[in-house]
């Protein structure tokens, strides 16, 4: 089951109460104390380049092996603290009836396109879990793959997107139990319509990112660490996991690569790339691009950008790079890479502007630019050249994603949020940049129903993924924390 925004609270008021302390609240509410959290210290020592070492103690690290008998203990004692609150809340029942009509809501995500078809994630109101759909076309049946509701017997398991092949026949998702951080990967069978036994299965771990090589015959991945930190594996189907290749980690450019920089990874478009992005430190305030040309097996990794302090993303259109960053830029600026070439001979395609720049893509071979003004978000279109195409009306003052999509894509899609409109998500054809929205999913105050008989009969949503392919290559790697 979920967390409720009533029980977090109560967990989060038990926590506080001094030790020894009975607690007497309002109704005649008693509690004895609470829980005392045991203390191991574990010292790392951390080495500052021209400063002293700098010495860390971490007296709960043991709460970060999740399925330790300690933990489970502690976990369990936690809750049964919290139970013995909860059952004295005479207002608890009401409470809930009320949160339920505002927080069960169908969810649907922004779709991930593959030709015709089109793939994302939807729960309804009524389940704990969201589902992995796909579509032939944007308004066909939904066709579910994955039913994230049947996974346990207990409705704690889920399962993520993470992404899909460029012809979309193989899906890539990941499997986690309860709050865990780390969980096991998987490859779907599109077609066939079960896993692809020959990929086998990703053991349990954190993972920054995994790519499907492009000849569909192995798969890259970046797995995270606790006190070790990210490193990027080839891992060739049908072998063991054991004996899956290192390309890059412990070091780079004679820099160590800690468990606080993350390492994210994507595949361009076209294949011809494996793009690795460090970012240093939470939050990253620098941020290292670099590259392997995957058509020549023994390659190097060379960087793309490395040492400059500020941030930077990378999107492609074909074997074009373009780069939106913070660097001598506040309010960020769009400028098209060139391999081997300073950074500083670069191209400025879209200068900075007065609004910040909040992301971009390309699609159909155009960037989309949102950037807030007065508080409002506005996209505003670009040829690769920097040449001004327009802009895409949305559907008055709110919050708003950029256009998700792929380069070689002729449509996209995005999301539109006010005070006053929940988000649904919708699809604009390019060109013309006019946005065609679809059926917005329900309002907090009407709870659907649904008929699992007639669902050409349920209203359809354009479907959003929150792991969509591109949004996976905007976003960069930050050190997980710790899940209870």
């Amino acid at each position: 089951m979920r967390a409720t925004p009533l029980s977090a609270l109560a967990l989060l008021l038990t926590t506080l109460v001094l030790p020894a302390q009975e607690v007497h609240g309002k109704d005649g509410i008693t509690l004895p104390p609470a829980p005392q959290t045991q203390k191991f210290p574990i010292t790392d020592t951390y080495k500052v380049q021209g400063s002293p070492d700098v010495q860390v103690s971490d007296p709960y690290r043991w709460l970060e092996d999740q399925q330790s008998p300690q933990t489970r203990a502690f976990i369990a004692t936690q809750n049964a603290y919290t139970q013995k609150y909860l059952t004295q809340l005479r207002t608890l029942p009401d409470t809930r009836t009320q949160l339920a009509a505002l927080l069960r809501v169908d969810q649907i995500s922004t779709p991930t396109r593959r030709g015709d078809s089109v793939f994302f994630t939807r729960r309804l109101a009524a389940e704990n879990q969201s589902s992995i759909y796909m579509r032939h076309g944007l308004h066909g049946e939904d066709i579910k793959l994955i039913d994230g509701n049947t996974l346990s017997a207990d409705g704690n398991t889920s399962a993520n997107f993470f992404g899909l092949t460029q012809d979309g026949a193989i899906l890539t998702y990941e499997i986690r139990v309860g709050g865990a951080d780390e969980g096991e990967v998987h490859f779907f069978d599109v077609a066939a319509r079960k896993d692809l036994a020959s990929a086998g299965i990703l053991p349990s771990a954190r993972y920054y990112g995994v790519e499907i090589a492009p000849d569909k015959k192995g798969v890259y991945y970046s797995r995270f660490t606790p006190q070790v930190g990210s490193k990027v594996f080839y891992h060739a189907f049908g072998t063991p996991a054991a004996s899956d290749t290192l390309l890059l980690g412990g070091t780079y450019n004679n820099e160590p690569l800690t468990d606080i920089d993350g390492v994210g990874i994507n595949i361009t478009d076209n294949g011809h790339y494996l793009i690795f992005q460090i970012s240093r430190g939470v939050p990253a305030k620098r941020e290292d691009v670099l590259l392997k040309d995957l058509r020549s097996p023994n390659s190097p990794i060379v960087p793309l950008i490395y040492g400059i302090e500020s941030r930077f993303s990378v999107m492609d259109d074909g074997d074009n790079l373009f780069v939106d960053t913070d660097w001598q830029s506040p309010n960020h600026r769009i400028l098209k890479a060139d391999i081997g070439a300073n950074p500083n001979t670069w191209k400025t395609i879209v200068p900075e502007a007065p609004d910040v720049l909040e992301s971009v893509n390309i699609v159909d071979h155009k960037l989309f630019v949102l950037r807030l003004h007065d508080v409002n978000s506005a996209l505003t279109i670009y040829t690769l050249d920097g040449k001004p195409a327009g802009h895409l009306d949305f559907p008055g003052v709110g919050a708003a994603s950029t256009l998700s999509g792929r380069a070689q894509d002729h449509d996209g899609f995005y999301s539109f949020q006010s005070i006053i409109t929940p988000p649904p998500s919708t699809t604009t054809t390019s060109p013309p940049p006019k946005a065609k929205s679809s059926t917005p999913r329900r309002s907090p105050s009407t709870p659907p129903t649904t008929s699992s008989k007639s669902p050409s009969t349920t209203p359809r949503t354009a479907p959003e993924s929150p792991s969509s392919s591109r949004a996976k290559k905007a976003s960069s790697a930050t050190a997980p924390s710790a899940s209870s």
